[in-house]
């Protein structure tokens, strides 16, 4: 049978239904104690049965399917990732012949509230005076320090393990949990004092079901915001490939 035949055949067969069964008792009784004068009237009320019978008919089958429809899109939630990202360090140093560019470690946190899944294809994209900079993965080295002042009295240390784009594909992120590291790219064109000036940073990243993510700061409504951090130059030295 068509689907669009089958709501209106279950729709007349409750009607009938109804109309011969529950309805007419209704109706008899009403006749039983308030008696209906004059065949117009009864024929009006007959046929106010029989359109009630059928506004009941399609409001049930409707709440019904309406059910199925709701369970079934808490199914699939229950079977889609929902991830979100939060930006807990930022840190940047020179690069380049004058400095004109710069490496940038981003230290986040990747949560997921959905169903399991891997996190991939991250991307870092700078945007500053209406320039979009797309930054350029780098294989960073065994372990970071990021300091938290040019005197290297406090700093954060992050291990290669950490690495977001390797951890997030080799351990996936299950539900009502998350993932700590950190990404790193190479900005072209994009100095430190540029970056910490106004800048905005916006990390990109997909799910295992190819859904894009996207998280962003923005260092002009974050001018004293503990997030920055100044990652000295030295560290550079010695950097694993």
């Amino acid at each position: 049978m068509p689907d669009y035949l089958q709501y209106p055949i279950h729709i007349l067969l409750w009607a009938v239904a109804l109309i011969t069964g529950p309805l007419a008792v209704i109706r008899e009784v009403k006749e039983l104690y308030w008696p209906t004068k004059g065949k117009k009237r009864k024929k009006r009320l007959f046929t106010i049965f029989i359109l009630c019978a059928f506004v009941v008919s399609a409001g049930a089958l409707w709440g019904i399917e309406h059910k199925k429809v709701v369970d079934l899109e808490r199914q699939l939630s229950n079977n889609i990732p929902k991830l979100s990202a939060t930006f807990n360090q930022i840190a940047a140093s020179p690069a380049g012949k004058n400095n004109e560019s710069s490496i940038l470690t981003v230290v986040m946190l990747i949560t997921n509230t959905g169903a399991q899944s891997i996190v991939k294809d991250f991307e870092i994209v700078v945007t500053r005076k209406e320039k979009q900079i797309k930054g350029v993965p780098i294989s960073p080295p065994q372990k970071i320090i990021l300091w938290k002042n040019r005197n290297k009295k406090e700093g954060i240390l992050l291990n290669r393990t950490d690495y977001l784009p390797d951890k997030c594909m080799t351990q996936p992120i299950v539900t009502n949990g998350g993932a700590g590291g950190f990404i790193q790219n190479f900005i072209p064109g994009v100095s430190v004092k540029e970056i910490f000036s106004d800048a905005v940073i916006v990390l990109n990243f997909r799910d295992a079901f190819d859904k894009k993510y996207s998280a962003s700061y923005d260092f002009k409504m974050h001018q004293n915001d503990s997030i920055n951090v100044i990652w000295n130059p030295s560290l550079l030295q010695g950097r694993g490939r």
